[in-house]
């Protein structure tokens, strides 16, 4: 291989590293801008309860950003086989020799020209996008975001629970309002899709599930059940009809967690010995 086809080929393998950094550039861009609106979504529904939280919506749109960021820098021209020699050039201070070589005509001045070259076989360090650099923060921003808790409104105590000493195994009292009756022909209606009187379905289930988690997945069955959501109604209906069959309106005896009943006997047990 002559001087002249070797200097060649050094200028075409840093065209080639500068094309992929260039290729780097835009999809780290186009991360950097999915990523940000992704994040201003994910925020804005993080404090707006009445938004539904998509967690995968900033990486969806991040990885879009990219994709598209690439697609962008791969319709734009390419670089130059002259540009890519003048920055061989600037970067190993050859005063210009690879651009001489590419640009003029082969010859007895560009073989010269070249075997001042041959004392050059590997590139330069290639320069590393910025934005790449950011990128990783984008990724970390997102996911923090993202294990913050939503914004929604505190769950109110409804229920006031007071351990009786004298109340047997387990037993607590609850002393409440009235709670709404659901008749059946509000519950034929609401396995048919037709969802009549919500606020006291609603505070039914508030008023006779003792359970936090019981009271969460019977708000989130009858949130999706105002959506549409016929199988979600119909749970609602078994719930609303097990509670009917369970208690009775007014003072309503709720059992403790079966974890605690032991603690709850000793507990009762040494407050009695300390009133003696």
């Amino acid at each position: 291989m002559s001087p002249r086809d070797r200097a060649f080929l050094l200028v075409r393998r840093a065209r080639a590293g500068l094309e992929a950094m260039r290729l780097l550039q835009g999809a780290a861009r186009g991360a950097l801008a999915g990523g940000g609106v992704g994040l201003v979504l994910l925020v804005a529904m993080k404090l707006w309860p009445a938004w539904p939280v998509a967690v995968a919506l900033p990486w969806a749109l991040l990885s879009a950003g990219a994709v598209l960021g690439v697609l962008v820098a791969v319709a734009r021209p390419a670089i130059p086989l002259a540009a890519a020699a003048l920055f061989l050039d600037r970067r190993l201070k050859t005063h210009e020799r690879f651009v001489t070589v590419v640009t003029r005509p082969a010859g007895p001045l560009t073989d010269f020209v070249a075997a001042e070259l041959a004392a050059w076989r590997r590139l330069p360090r290639l320069p590393f996008p910025r934005e790449a650099a950011l990128v990783p923060v984008a990724l970390f921003l997102v996911f923090a975001v993202g294990l913050l808790p939503e914004a929604g409104p505190a769950e109110a105590g409804r229920v006031v629970t007071v351990i009786v000493p004298g109340g047997g195994a387990g037993g607590t009292e609850e002393a409440s309002a009235p709670v709404p009756e659901i008749d059946d022909a509000t519950l034929r209606e609401l396995e048919q899709g037709k969802l009549a009187r919500p606020a006291a379905l609603r505070e039914m289930l508030e008023r006779r599930l003792h359970r936090p988690e019981e009271r969460k997945a019977a708000r989130d069955a009858l949130d999706r059940a105002l959506r549409g959501d016929q199988a979600a109604a119909r749970d609602v209906a078994e719930t609303v009809r097990a509670l009917r069959h369970a208690g009775s309106g007014g003072t309503t005896r709720a059992a403790a967690y079966p974890e605690e009943e032991k603690f709850l006997k000793e507990y009762r047990r040494a407050r009695a010995e300390e009133d003696r």
